[in-house]
């Protein structure tokens, strides 16, 4: 049975270890998003889009759940970040800077059961690309919420600071 309480006191003590603290993440989201179910019933009721779990200076663990056909705008974390899905399908945009231009390069699909793994220098955008709601857990090495980053416009790429006004206002249906 998942218990939230032990998976945060357990993520806190592996982000502290710089060598394999992200690595150890990663598993434990990895395990504890194979079973959906248990998951999704021993964490807090949603009501909006996004519920943060945990902040501190070492770790931030937010539940997000998505609209089907919502495309969120290109965006950093500057940070280690994980996604470990327990519900739908969502589908991540890569992007890298080339010429002072924002260039998408790939995509990756992210189904339910599985864990997505991010550098602190990726770039991408979100959409849940099913017919209901998408829903995971995101799990940032460090504290998100004194971050400072970036969100680039989707359609003319230009850069802003991040904000969850602009993130939001700049989603576009997919």
């Amino acid at each position: 049975m998942f218990d939230l309480h032990d998976f945060i006191g357990r993520c806190e003590q592996y982000a502290k270890d710089k060598a394999n603290g992200a690595t150890e993440i990663h598993n434990l989201l990895a395990e504890s998003v194979r079973h959906p179910e248990e998951l999704a019933k021993s964490l807090p009721p949603l009501d909006d889009e996004e519920l943060l779990l945990h902040a501190s200076s070492e770790l931030t663990i937010v539940r997000i759940r998505q609209s089907p056909n919502v495309h969120y705008p290109p965006h950093n974390h500057n940070m280690t970040a994980m996604i470990g899905s327990y519900q739908g399908v969502e589908r991540n945009f890569y992007y890298k800077h080339e010429d002072s231009k924002l260039i998408q390069t790939h995509y990756e699909d992210l189904h339910a059961e599985q864990v997505l793994h991010m550098r602190p220098d990726t770039i991408h955008s979100v959409v849940n690309i099913g017919d209901s709601y998408s829903a995971a857990l995101h799990v940032y090495v460090g504290d998100l919420l004194l971050q400072k980053r970036f969100i680039w416009d989707p359609v003319t790429f230009e850069p802003h600071q991040y904000s969850d006004e602009n993130y939001f206002g700049l989603a576009q249906p997919y």
